[in-house]
């Protein structure tokens, strides 16, 4: 007999999926389940604390009490009833670890920091006091670092600040907390001094010179310079220090720089025009002093940029104009003003024999000239020529002072003669002016070429005045 096949619901794949997914369905039910149930039982304490559950216990209708309360020798509290009464000193224990006291206050912060200096501007080697302002007034830590960003600028040395270099440079404070201020400091090379290279300066009117001045150190920072005039109806000065003459006269330019001031005069003149030189005397024994007179035109002008030139014959300069004379010879004074104008004057410093010796050789030579013999010297005729010369100094006269004839100072210096003649001369230079003169008047003349002459004695003197006297003696 034949019994009945079983089937199973595993026979169809269909069927064993339907399976797999209930399965799958009920597990995710119960996981979901279990995550309810686990926030259930999280205790409502106070915030940060957490307390478990109390245990589920039967309820016992003997010992059953209201409002959650348990059988004598039994303690059921929720977690607020161990937040409100604790049972034991472990309680407040755990009450005190579990709810912490009232929190203290954070520290304050440093929020800013101003360094506050009397100036931004230092010189060189000034000290520095930086004041450091440090906000909120109540930060609980106020240290700060100072430094400097440039020490060759600004130094810190025996608890001072110090300028010491040219430049800019900051000063920094730093808290604690990295909080930062700072401040640019500028040093510079102070001003010392003005110099001028002149406290006085001539120009013309018409004319402009510079004010030249320097100043100290060299390195100084600023080098700004200004210029003043204190009339500019006489000089003006412009900002370069160009001093232009407006009128003549005297101004004062200012210059200056910082705090300095220094001050030229200006004197402005007039144009020359035209000077005259000449000299106190005519002519100069040699060891005379004498003395040049200089004289321009216009009358404002002055002689503040004359020069004085010699040439020809020594002499020496001195001051004022005065002038020593050195050796006998012709003297050439040139003085020429700044705009190229001249004056020009010549004298003589003589020597008296090497005078009458010249005359004496250029007579001679007019005479040979006229086919005549030469003449001869003579020592008595020239002193007698020389007393002849000192005499008209005084008269200029063919008599002798008193009114005597000339021919009486031949007797006199024991001359003797036959024949006896002479000429005389005043104001005359050079032996060849002198000479000139003679020749060029017939009765001095005929003196000269006269053939019964044979002997000559040429005498010459020199007043006061340098004007000079001349003689000469014939005999034959």
């Amino acid at each position: 007999m034949k019994l009945p096949s079983k089937k199973s619901i595993f026979n169809s794949p269909v069927k064993v999926a339907i399976v797999v997914f209930v399965v799958v369905f009920i597990v995710a039910l119960l996981i979901l389940s279990l995550s309810d149930c686990q926030s259930q039982t999280t205790a409502e304490g106070p915030p940060g604390t957490s307390v478990d559950a109390a245990p589920h216990t039967e309820e016992s209708s003997a010992g059953e009490s209201a409002a959650g309360e348990s059988p004598a020798g039994e303690s059921s509290q929720t977690p607020q009833d161990l937040q409100a009464e604790p049972d034991s000193e472990s309680d407040q224990d755990l009450e005190t670890d579990q709810v912490p006291d009232e929190a203290a206050p954070e520290p304050v912060e440093v929020e800013s920091i101003t360094i506050v200096l009397s100036a931004v501007a230092y010189a060189k080697g000034a000290e520095i006091t930086p004041d450091v302002i440090i906000l909120p007034e109540d930060a609980a830590d106020k240290t700060f670092t100072l430094i400097s960003s440039d020490e060759s600028i600004i130094s810190r040395s025996l608890g001072r600040w110090t300028a010491v270099g040219e430049g800019e440079a900051r000063l920094i404070a730093e808290a604690p907390n990295g909080v930062t201020g700072y401040v640019t400091v500028s040093v510079y090379i102070a001003l010392e001094d003005i110099v001028l290279r002149s406290d006085e300066l001539t120009i013309h009117r018409g004319e402009s010179a510079s004010i030249y001045f320097e100043l100290l150190p060299e390195n100084v920072t600023d080098k700004t310079v200004s210029f003043s005039s204190d009339n500019v109806n006489i000089a003006e000065v412009s900002e370069y220090g160009v001093v232009s003459g407006i009128e003549p006269g005297t101004a004062v330019i200012s210059v200056f720089a910082g705090e300095i001031e220094r001050r030229a005069a200006v004197t402005v003149i007039e144009n020359v025009t035209a000077i005259e030189v000449s000299t106190d005397r005519r002519s100069y024994l040699a060891g005379d002093e004498g003395q040049l007179l200089i004289s321009i035109t216009p009358q404002g002008a002055t002689r503040a940029d004359l020069t004085v030139a010699v040439s020809g014959t020594e002499i020496t300069l001195g001051g004022d104009d005065t002038f020593k004379a050195v050796s006998h010879g012709e003297v050439t004074v040139t003085v020429t003003a700044a705009n190229g104008v001249e004056g020009v004057h010549t004298f003589f410093v003589v020597d008296l024999e090497i005078l009458a010796e010249e005359v004496f050789q250029l007579t001679n030579l007019e005479r040979e000239a006229g086919g005549l013999h030469p003449f001869e010297a003579s020592e008595p005729l020239s002193i007698t020529a020389l007393v002849r010369a000192g005499e008209i100094i005084e008269e200029f006269s063919h008599s002798r002072p008193g009114g005597r004839d000339f021919f009486t100072a031949f007797t006199e210096n024991d001359v003797e003669f036959t024949v006896a003649g002479e000429n005389l001369a005043a104001g005359h230079r050079t032996p060849e002016e002198v000479l000139r003169g003679w020749m060029d008047s017939p009765g001095h003349r005929a003196n000269i070429v006269n053939p019964s002459f044979y002997y000559l004695g040429v005498g010459v003197a020199i007043d006061e005045d340098g004007r000079l006297y001349w003689t000469q003696a014939f005999t034959g």
